[in-house]
């Protein structure tokens, strides 16, 4: 079954759309967005209903959405490549989530912004999870013994915003109780099971009969993945 096919299953209005309206729509926005069609074509067979939509809208929605954040059309339209809906959804909404996060986090837009060109689906998440994630990972900084702002944060390791916090809290836990010494980043990218690997090593250095091996093993259970506990 061919892309095409799969995508009109996706939308079956591209069924009545003949190929050169299409074709017009994809020159359209390459030229438009600085994209090359072919780039443009792949993002048409990812969200369907883009071949629906009006170019001049699309392209209204990414130029506004540049103008806000204050970064290059062409860089918003990459963003909107790993992440279809900044197409169709408000610029102004989007941007008032950022800002929010901008307040939260005491950084400056741009640098949010920058955030979101490497890691497109911060524009789409909640803007209260996202700050409390981050000071999350400033704290697990801080047991490490080093300094990290939110902007640090955000600049370093943008993929954090998409983390659960059982995955932050279980990392916090051990730089407090000092089985990784290393830097922030490398602990919170560090596996679930090198990670869980750890706390058996620690566990074991504390003896078999001790309390607080069976309570930090029943707290890191509770919060470690299914598929990961021992």
């Amino acid at each position: 079954m061919s892309d095409l096919v799969r995508a009109a299953y996706r939308d079956p209005a591209l069924l009545v759309r003949s190929t050169r309206a299409i074709e017009d729509m994809i020159c359209g926005l390459s030229a438009d967005l600085g994209l090359s069609a072919r780039e443009v074509g792949a993002l048409v067979l990812r969200m369907p209903t883009l071949a629906s939509m009006r170019a001049a809208t699309v392209v209204s929605n990414v130029t506004t959405l540049a103008g806000l954040l204050g970064v290059d059309v062409t860089d918003a339209a990459r963003c909107a490549l790993r992440m279809p809906q900044l197409l169709y959804l408000r610029p102004d909404g989007v941007a008032g989530k950022l800002r929010v996060v901008s307040e939260k986090l005491s950084i400056p837009l741009p640098e949010v912004a920058a955030a979101v060109l490497r890691m497109p689906t911060l524009a789409g998440r909640d803007p209260a999870a996202v700050a409390h994630k981050v000071r999350l990972c400033v704290r697990i900084s801080a047991a490490l013994g080093r300094d990290a702002s939110p902007g640090d944060i955000l600049k370093g390791q943008p993929a954090v915003t998409t983390y659960g916090m059982d995955r932050l809290l279980l990392r916090w836990l051990a730089a407090k109780i000092g089985i990784w010494t290393g830097g922030w980043t490398s602990l919170v990218i560090m596996s679930d099971r090198k990670l869980l690997a750890r706390f058996e090593e620690h566990y074991e250095s504390l003896g078999p009969q001790s309390r607080e091996a069976a309570r930090l093993r029943a707290l890191v259970s509770r919060r470690m993945r299914a598929d990961v506990r021992p």
